[in-house]
This record gives structure tokens, sequence and C-alpha cells, in this order.
């Protein structure tokens, strides 16, 4: 089985979800360095997609940089600071 085909069993067969509809989804904050609530998404994938497109990078690294940041590996992501609520 191809990856292509395996998304789609995933999908269509077995009724996964993606991004903020998945079981597992978190919410996720980002702060100013003064602390002020600057922006709100449903799930990490969701602020990926927003700054992937905002700041030209892929998907993966948008993921990546978000993720180092909430799990404190970095002390800010695209200049805030990332919470789970």
């Amino acid at each position: 089985m191809t990856a292509k085909e395996n998304m789609h069993h995933s999908f269509w067969v077995l009724g996964n979800q993606v991004g903020a509809k998945n079981y597992q989804a978190k919410k996720i904050e980002g702060y100013s360095k003064s602390g002020i609530l600057v922006c709100s998404f449903p799930c990490m994938a969701d602020a990926a997609r927003h700054y992937c497109k905002l700041k030209g990078v892929s998907f993966k690294s948008a993921v990546n940089t978000i993720w180092r940041g909430v799990h404190g590996v970095r002390n800010t992501s695209y200049g805030l600071k990332w919470k789970y609520v």
C-alpha cells in the first residue's frame, strides 16, 4: 500500500479526522512576551496552517516550531509564547 492509500483508508474507511475535529486535538494559545493573549487556535495543526501561509514556511516546519514552543524547547516561536489550554 502507498502512503496515499493509507491516508485514504484512514479518513474514508476508518473515519479518522484531522485538525480540530480529531478527538486528540488540544486548544493552544499564543501570548506576547508581556503575557497578553494574541491568538488562539483549536489545535496545533490549525496554528501551523496559519503560520505556514503567513511566514511562507512548510507545514511540517511550522508544526515543529510551534511544538517546540509549546513544550518549552524554545522560549518563543514566531514571536509568541505558546501554551496548551
